[in-house]
This record gives C-alpha cells, structure tokens and sequence, in this order.
C-alpha cells in the first residue's frame, strides 16, 4: 500500500506540474534529496535564469530577468533593475507556493503571492516563506550571483569571491558565480589562476567546466601562467571528448609556448580515448615548437595512445613540421617500437624517409626502427623509402646490405635491397 501511495503520487506530481506551468519533465541523472524525476537549468547571456527541478517530495522552479540584488543575509530581494522579474515556485508534496515579483520602470516592486493557484495577500506568512526558501534558492540557482560578487569584489577582493563559490551547492549556480568573477575588471595573473584551479575543483559537470575554460582562453590577453592553468584544469573534466575539445580550443585561442605545450601534452596523456587523444595531438603539433623538450613530451603522450592507428596519424602530424631537428627525427624513429601494427610501423618509416635528413645518425636510428616491424615485406619497403633518399653514405649503405642479411627474413626482399645498396655504391665508385 506504501508503495502504491508513493507511485500514484509521483503521477499526481508529475500531472501536477505539467498543469501548473506547462512544462514537460524528462529524465536526467542529477543528484539530488529524493527521487528525481526530471530538471532542466540554464542561464541566459544577459544573467537571467530558468531553473526547473522536481522531484517526488519537492519541486522547485526559477526565473528572473534583469539584475537581482539580495540582501546580505539572503532573506529577502534587496533590488531588481527597472522592467526586471523573479518567479520562484516551490511544490513541497502536494502544496504549491508561487511568488512572482516585477519591477516597474522606476524599480518599485509589486509582489503577488499564489497557494493552490489563488492569489494570497504578501503578508509576514508569505514573507517567512519567501525567506526560509531564498537561501538555497541563491545557492541553486545562482540567483542575485551578480550583484553579490560584485558586492564582495568591493568590499573583500577578489580572493574572497572566488571563496564563494565553494559555497554554492549547484554546478549551475557555480557557473554563473565564477563567470561573474570573470567580469570583474583588472584581475592578475595569480587571481586567474587561482580562480581557474578553484572552479576545477568545484564543477564536476564536463559540459560547464569545459566551456568555462574555452570562454576563459579567449577572453583574457595573453599570459603563459594562465594558459598552463586553463590545460591543468582539463585534467578535472570527466568527458575524454570535451577534455579533447578544450585543448584543440586552446591552441586557437592563445599562444602556446614550450611550457603550455610540454603541459598540454601531460594533459593528454590522461585522456582515456584514443580518438580524442589524437585529434589534441594533432592540434598541438600544428602550434608548437620542435624544441627537444617539446618534441619528447609529444612523443611520451603518443606512446600512452592504445590505437596503432592513431599513433601512426599523431607521428604523421609532427613530421608535417618543417624545422625539425636530426634529434627530433631520432626520437619520432624510436617511439616506433611502441607501435603493435606492423602495417602503422612501416607508414611512419615511409613518412620518416621522405622528410628526414640523410644524416647518419637519423639513418642508423632509422635501421634500428625497422628492426621492431615484424613483416619482411613492410621492412622491405621501409628500407627501399629510406635507399631513394639522396647522399646517403657509404657507411649506411653497408650497414643497410649487412642488416637485410641480419634482420630480414624473406629472401627476395633481401636481394632487391642487396640489387639497390650494391647499384648505389658503384655508382659511388665510379667509373
């Protein structure tokens, strides 16, 4: 019989609010007290809000437009900008309570106060309502986050609103307090990383963090402190897609330089999806340097890559570069080992051979990557990519007839490269 309490309730409050207001309910997997039956938020660009949560024991909606000041205790709606509007609507079990509050042009508010539907006077009961819910309303739903941070900006500093934010319950409400943080004038270097690092740990919805790290990356002019912690931040979005998608946004968006890009690569490294890991890769070997440390980070994240075929595309990526170095080219030929298709192996030589210089060195390490592919006819063609290159010396060129004979198993592949080393160094001879 509880059961059966319980279950017609839930359709009495679902049909309830669907009559109420006209919104349908859908699922979702937000955490919340009692059993959730569906929610919706969103703010909009001018800071007004749409909050919608429900439940079986309790619903809330909220909206405003215009800004709201609350006063400093959260009681009360201290200010709403002329034309501006809060609608706050609660159900606890079957009891509705609505208030509705509009702002004329010259800012004076008129109140009008609902239960069941009928209109009720504002009297000291609706007053007690209003200020027994606005408290977590603020909190939830980040209504007042404007005028508050502003307040506090002014009066505490910086630091103290971004403590603020630790004490807002919602992901939504956390959103629209840190953006206010954002628009605050002037802020430093060290202000905006700590607001970063602090918004990382507080917002544990993928879809927000990563799109307040994008709006971040462009908003604010160039500094290689805040760009290493917007990539840090990355490490806290759950979404290997959306981690994906703000690292490829970063690189349009700021400048990266060795550090930005040896941090970006570690940032990689953590993404779970190789897909998502190469589409960062690439982005990051189109706006990086060829430097050393960079080039080994690069490769140290390539290698963390479980898809032969997308470490074979990230390798590609970072030979397209036109100013590699002989020790960037060396270290690209030994993460080949690394490679399990034989196939991806013999694609990144072919690559190699055609960019590389004809240094000995980058030819010996060049032999020794052929040595980990594992099919005759893949190390054939590796070896007949690198014998087409120009000035290849005679050192490399026994050393390339002495490895067929060592290391490749088919016969016919070892005498087509002997028929080629042995037509290069008579023609190194001479007549």
């Amino acid at each position: 019989m509880f059961y059966l309490t319980i279950i017609c309730a839930a359709m009495l409050n679902i049909a309830s609010e669907e009559a109420w207001d006209g919104r349908a309910v859908y699922q979702d997997n937000r955490k919340g007290h009692g059993i959730l039956i569906g929610f919706q938020n969103r703010s909009s660009e001018d800071g007004g809000i749409d909050y919608y949560s429900n439940t079986l024991v309790k619903s809330l909606e909220v909206r405003s437009g215009g800004v709201v000041e609350l006063t400093p205790n959260d009681l009360d709606i201290k200010s709403i900008s002329p034309d501006g509007f809060i609608v706050i609507k609660e159900r606890d079990w079957l009891t509705y309570r609505a208030v509705t509050l509009t702002a004329s042009a010259d800012g004076k508010i008129e109140k009008r106060f609902t239960i069941q539907g009928r209109d009720y006077e504002f009297d000291a009961d609706a007053q007690a309502w209003l200020s027994g819910i606005l408290q977590d309303v603020a909190r939830e739903t980040g209504l007042g986050a404007h005028a508050r941070i502003k307040t506090i900006l002014a009066e505490q500093g910086v630091q103290a609103a971004i403590r603020e934010i630790r004490w807002v319950n919602s992901n939504y409400a956390k959103k629209i307090y840190f953006e206010a943080v954002l628009n605050y004038p002037d802020l430093t270097s060290l202000e905006l990383e700590t607001a970063v690092r602090t918004v990382a740990k507080e917002i544990s919805s993928s879809s927000k963090l990563g799109d307040i790290l994008i709006s971040t990356a462009g908003r604010f002019q160039e500094d290689s402190v805040l760009t290493e912690s917007l990539i840090r931040a990355v490490k806290e979005i759950s979404s290997s897609s959306k981690q994906s998608e703000v690292l490829i946004q970063i690189t349009e968006l700021r400048k990266i330089n060795d550090e930005s890009a040896e941090a970006m690569a570690k940032a990689i490294e953590h993404i779970s999806s190789s897909s998502a890991q190469g589409a960062a890769l690439e982005s990051l070997a189109q706006k990086s340097s060829s430097h050393g440390s960079v080039i080994d980070a690069y490769v140290d994240a390539v290698k963390s890559v479980s898809s032969s075929s997308v470490q074979g595309a990230s390798l590609k990526a970072l030979l397209r570069k036109k100013d590699m170095s002989s020790s960037a080219f060396i270290k690209i030929l030994n993460s080949v080992e690394h490679i399990s298709s034989s196939s991806v192996q013999g694609d990144v030589l072919e690559e190699v051979a055609a960019v590389c210089p004809s240094d000995d060195q980058v030819l010996f390490a060049y032999l020794n990557a052929v040595s980990y592919v594992s099919s005759s006819s893949r190390q054939g063609y590796a070896v007949m990519a690198m014998l087409r290159k120009p000035n290849v010396s005679t050192t490399i060129l026994t050393r390339t007839l002495n490895f067929a004979n060592e290391e490749i198993s088919s016969r016919s592949v070892r005498d087509e490269i002997a028929q080629k080393v042995t037509e290069r160094l008579s023609k190194k001879a001479g007549p």
